[in-house]
């Protein structure tokens, strides 16, 4: 191994060290191992291939190719290979797998609030980001030998779980990705200054002129300290900025602080996607019906037609509960006492507590939003772990009498009735239409419950995609599909529109009964958001649009009737129901027996209209089949693609033997012998660089035929043509009289003479790069550019004195 090879393996290994060591920042964001040995497993291969492929001398554009395709074949290989031909060749299925599965992932990227245990999604995005961010290390670093710049892909593995991580991260998870950088900047630094011969620490040798222990590498590791000690003080130094529920400066205290808390939204996003089910509260209710107590942790009272979202606002510290609002005394009521015990891994910026609540005993200080009763941490989101409190509410059993035939008014009333301007159409039309006949605000969200419940109407579906501003509302009512989230939010929005107050809440419902028989668990899967509606009298009054088929069986008050008085159904027959689509689209997940809003992440069946050309659906296997017959219809697209990517690989060789035929040709056909020296000369080269050995333009071309034959190991036999070619040019660059009588096809046959024992030195590796990916192409191709810039600058130069005739 020369120098040049060492130094390019030394940037190597410390290229992949740094982006190894950048990606454990990751753990940040990520539980697990799994993930970070396939993105290690991913950067392993990467720098392999690049060290052997520099080590074959490969054209330095071809190598992230070759590195991009080894990538990809990779991730095939890990999370799709069941859909892949021998487990790792990329076919259509393996494509639609990976697009669904990198989707997905994105998905749940937005609405997930790390740190999680990854899905294969996650798991997915994490790894192509780990093997990005080597191959641009490896490319810059080795390949091209710009290392500072290497720095970039590995603070973009750091800056991910600085940005999407909610809470503080630690500083040391710094340490290790900086560490490694500037083992990377060591190792490019040691190389550069051997190359002038520099000595590198050591001792001096008495007399021999060197110096002791170098100044420059003292001077590095004394910035490399600093630098790190900065990085980790500042950031430890330096407050947070978050983004809280409650806007971007988070939840006003009274006492001119700011409480950050986490988007509610996103949290029950992350809680239903778990992998895996987890308990995380137990509760003891004296309620009649334990079933129906939800715990609402935060109400959000603001749409703007891009998301539900808590508005700002001013809270204090948390002494007493104001009187439940809206409430009239003839209102029957019984007073239920409710006890809470968070489990030690709950974490929540929101005390959970049943509603109307009227009396709240919990240790700590924490503080309350007047508005909402919402109680709010004031220490962060773990002051909830492990802790137990008690809350008095009320059972309400409102009569007919009760409910006032009025519209609601007042100025407390005015901001909950608020609604974007460009509105979907569908959400306004699908409003009226199903209240029609409805009578006042509780005969309006009874319809509009029933609407959304009705079996058939919709379909609940963890999988839809999370949201609920207007583009998700306009999707999910064209295609009844989404799960909680999309219910609670169009039930909202529809009931302002027809002038009805509505907010949405976040919390759980009831759970599960536990084994003694009294208290109920309450877990991750039972994370849940429903709307409430401002009924006269009543106050704030919970609704439930979620289907009941959902795994945490969400339930309406049973106090509240199924349909108003006088609401006819609008879907009855009419031809607006879901076609050609199964009903049962979920299974419980997670062992929990019917946990949570909908039981984790669902496994379904294909839909028999979701197959793909080519193929169709198979009722007994419940899977999409190939049509005998018209396989093409699904696999040309792709074959297509691999024979273009073979040949985009063969290009290169293919444009080497295209140039060599034409050279040649154009020899066979000329008269001038200079000409055809100087085609066998350039021809001699090109062969030569590919080959690898050097063939500097400036050298004379006897100096040319002492070099390679020194270089190549030359026999008689190939001196004898190398020389022959050497006198020929020499004649036709210098004879007074040129050169003439010269025959082409001795030329040639010397030509391949001597590539052939220069090919017999270079070894069988070269011969075979040589082949498939010469390295003379881009002298060639610098040179056909320099030749078209010459000529365009010298016709334009020729039309301008025309030019100024005219």
């Amino acid at each position: 191994m020369n120098g040049q090879e060492g130094a390019e393996l030394r940037r190597c290994l410390a290229g992949w060290l740094a982006a190894v060591a950048a990606s454990s920042a990751l753990f940040a964001v990520l539980h697990g191992r799994e993930w970070f040995l396939r993105a290690a497993g991913a950067a392993t291969l990467i720098a392999v291939l690049g060290a052997a492929g520099r080590a074959a001398r490969l054209p330095r554009a071809l190598l992230p190719l070759l590195q991009v395709a080894a990538g990809f074949f990779y991730v095939v290989a890990v999370f799709a290979p069941e859909q892949a031909r021998a487990g790792f060749l990329p076919t259509g299925d393996t494509i639609d797998r990976l697009r669904e599965m990198w989707t997905g992932g994105f998905n749940q990227f937005d609405k997930i609030t790390p740190p999680v245990t990854p899905t294969p999604e996650i798991a997915l995005i994490a790894v192509s980001g780990v093997a990005a961010a080597a191959l641009v290390v490896d490319m810059l670093a080795a390949t091209y030998r710009q290392t500072a710049l290497a720095g970039l892909p590995l603070l973009a593995l750091y800056v991910v779980p600085v940005t999407v991580r909610p809470d503080e991260v630690s500083a040391w998870l710094f340490l290790a990705p900086a560490l490694a950088f500037l083992l990377l900047l060591a190792a490019d630094s040691r190389d550069r200054l051997l190359a002038w011969g520099v000595p590198i620490g050591g001792r001096a040798e008495a007399g021999a002129g060197s110096r002791g222990p170098n100044q420059m590498s003292r001077m590095s590791r004394r910035i490399g300290v600093t630098v790190l000690s900065l990085s980790v003080a500042i950031p430890a130094a330096t407050p947070r900025l978050t983004h809280g529920a409650f806007g971007s400066r988070g939840v006003g205290d009274t006492k001119g602080k700011t409480i950050s808390t986490l988007n509610p939204l996103v949290t029950m996003r992350r809680d239903l996607v778990r992998p895996a089910d987890v308990d995380l509260i137990t509760m003891r209710t004296t309620s009649e019906h334990p079933s129906e107590q939800y715990l609402r942790t935060v109400t959000l009272d603001q749409f703007d037609g891009v998301e539900w979202k808590a508005g700002r606002r001013e809270v204090h510290t948390f002494t007493n509960l104001p009187e439940v609002a809206g409430l009239s005394p003839a209102v029957a009521s019984s007073p239920v006492v409710t006890e809470i015990t968070a489990d030690p891994t709950m974490q929540s910026d929101y005390l959970p507590m049943t509603f109307p609540p009227t009396k709240v005993d919990i240790a700590g200080e924490w503080r309350l939003d007047d508005l909402t009763d919402n109680v709010v941490s004031h220490q962060g989101r773990k002051q909830i772990s492990g802790l137990h409190w008690s809350v008095q509410s009320l059972d309400l059993s409102p009569t007919a009498k009760n409910v006032a035939n009025t519209t609601p008014t007042g100025d407390y009333l005015q901001s909950y009735l608020q609604l974007p301007d460009n509105l979907p159409a569908v959400v306004k039309d699908n409003a009226q239409r199903v209240t029609k006949g409805a009578n006042n605000p509780l005969e309006i969200g009874a319809a509009l419950q029933e609407w959304f419940r009705r079996p058939g109407n919709f379909i609940y579906d963890l999988r839809s995609a999370p949201g609920s501003g207007n583009n998700a509302l306009a999707d999910f009512l064209r295609d009844r599909r989404g799960y909680c989230e999309q219910f609670a939010a169009t039930m909202a929005v529809m009931a302002r529109q027809l002038g009805v107050p509505a907010r949405v809440n976040v919390g759980f419902t009831a759970g599960r009964l536990a084994a003694d028989g009294l208290s109920r668990t309450i877990s991750a899967y039972d994370a849940h958001a429903w709307p409430e509606l401002w009924i006269p009298n009543l106050g704030w009054t919970r609704f439930e649009p979620t289907p009941g088929s959902a795994n945490s069986n969400p339930s309406a008050p049973s106090w509240l009737p199924l349909n108003g008085k006088g609401v006819q159904n609008p879907d009855d027959n009419k031809n607006n129901e879901p076609t050609s689509q199964p009903q049962d689209t979920q299974t419980n997940g997670g062992g929990s027996g019917g946990n949570g809003d909908g039981g984790g992440q669902a496994q379904l069946v294909p839909d028999p209209v979701s197959c793909d050309a080519g193929t169709r659906y198979d009722q007994a296997t419940e899977s999409c089949k190939d049509i005998p017959g018209v396989w093409w219809k699904r696999w040309w697209k792709w074959e297509l693609a691999g024979a273009g990517l073979l040949l985009l690989l063969a290009a290169p060789g293919v444009i080497r033997v295209l140039i060599r035929r034409r050279r040649w040709l154009v020899a066979g056909r000329s008269r001038a012998g200079s000409e055809v020296a100087e085609i066998a000369w350039r021809e001699m080269g090109d062969d030569a660089i590919d080959l690898g050995i050097p063939w500097p333009a400036a050298r004379t071309p006897r100096r040319t035929l002492t070099d390679v034959a020194a270089e190549g190991r030359l026999t008689a036999e190939g001196m004898a043509a190398l020389g022959l070619l050497s006198s020929a040019v020499e004649r036709s660059r210098y004879a007074r009289d040129g050169l003439t009588g010269v025959d082409p096809a001795r030329l040639r046959t010397a030509v391949l003479i001597v590539r052939t024992q220069l090919g017999v030195k270079a070894g069988r590796r070269r011969r075979f790069v040589a082949v498939v990916a010469p390295a003379s192409i881009v002298f060639t191709v610098r040179a056909g550019l320099e030749r078209l810039a010459k000529a365009t600058s010298a016709k334009r130069a020729s039309l301008r004195p025309q030019r100024a005739k005219g």
